[in-house]
């Protein structure tokens, strides 16, 4: 389930900040830039030895978490809550695209998608909020999604694009839940 990395830091009183999805791409960056502005950062991806490397490189915590798996996200928070401190803030940037035809995509495919992109973010808010309601000291949840999910002509753009709708359905379901 979850594997952890070297990084741990005693800097009492900074914010813990998780970041899911956060090995590479828009997550690394978010989870720099947390790193940066003094945060202690977890790193929490599928990628576990990407995230390592990332923890490893902006001197921060990794573990290794499949968010499609509810146990694996809960391992992740208690993972957060024991080894670390309870989370301040929850960057939930998890998320994946298949890009394949709406006609063509399996019903695996299909699955994987909306338990990463939606179910995910879901349970990954159910648990960091649990832990930062137990601490007793609030924090926040930010949810992150693609355009493909605004509905701002998206739709549209993406029945150009080879017919990905599913793609826009997860994130509307994610976007869903945000606002929710």
């Amino acid at each position: 389930m979850c594997q952890s990395a070297a990084g741990q830091e005693s800097n009492s009183g900074k914010k813990i900040a998780v970041i899911t999805g956060g090995a590479r791409g828009i997550g690394r960056a978010i989870a720099q830039r947390h790193a940066d502005e003094g945060a202690r950062v977890v790193i929490a991806d599928s990628r576990g030895d990407e995230a390592r490397e990332t923890a490893s490189a902006i001197g921060r915590n990794a573990v290794g978490v499949d968010q499609s798996r509810n146990q694996w996200v809960r391992a992740m928070a208690k993972f957060v809550a024991d080894e670390v401190e309870a989370a301040d803030i929850l960057v939930s940037g998890a998320a994946i695209c298949s890009m394949g035809r709406l006609a063509e995509i399996s019903e695996d495919q299909f699955d994987r998608q909306f338990n990463i992109n939606v179910r995910g973010l879901v349970f990954a808010s159910q648990a960091i909020s649990g832990q930062m309601v137990a601490a007793g000291k609030g924090g926040k949840i930010m949810n992150s999604s693609s355009q493909a999910g605004s509905g701002r002509g998206a739709s549209r753009r993406l029945l150009r694009h080879q017919g990905r709708r599913h793609q826009h359905h997860a994130k509307q379901g994610a976007r869903g839940c945000a606002a929710g």
